[in-house]
């Protein structure tokens, strides 16, 4: 398998049993996150970005400003997430950011 595919492949990581899906932030999303100066804007806005289907598409797309997309995604959120949930998010987000292990990529 391609490189390529892998990363394909991971357009649509699962959050353990929880039926959601995530990917990783771009690099200009990333920027974007970082940019927001309120901590509270900056986790909704990183789940905007984040949460997919299952087949990788952005379950929130782009619309208005990056404030106005987290707080859409908060007022959703709130009625929806619980504490417990988001704290798997962002564990499987964490999964993700770690770099690929160079001997088992070398095996295959």
């Amino acid at each position: 398998m391609s490189i390529f595919a892998r990363l394909k492949k991971r357009a649509a990581f699962p959050v353990g049993d929880t039926g959601l899906h995530i990917r990783e932030l771009t690099f200009k999303q990333v920027e974007n996150v970082q940019a927001l100066e309120d901590p509270e804007l900056k986790t909704w806005l990183t789940l905007a970005y984040c949460m997919v289907s299952a087949a990788g598409e952005r379950e929130y797309p782009d619309a208005g400003s990056v404030e106005e997309l987290a707080r859409a995604v908060k007022a959703d959120a709130v009625e929806h997430i619980t504490p417990g949930v988001l704290n798997q998010i962002m564990q499987a987000m964490e999964r993700l950011a770690k770099p690929v292990n160079q001997e088992a990529l070398q095996k295959n």
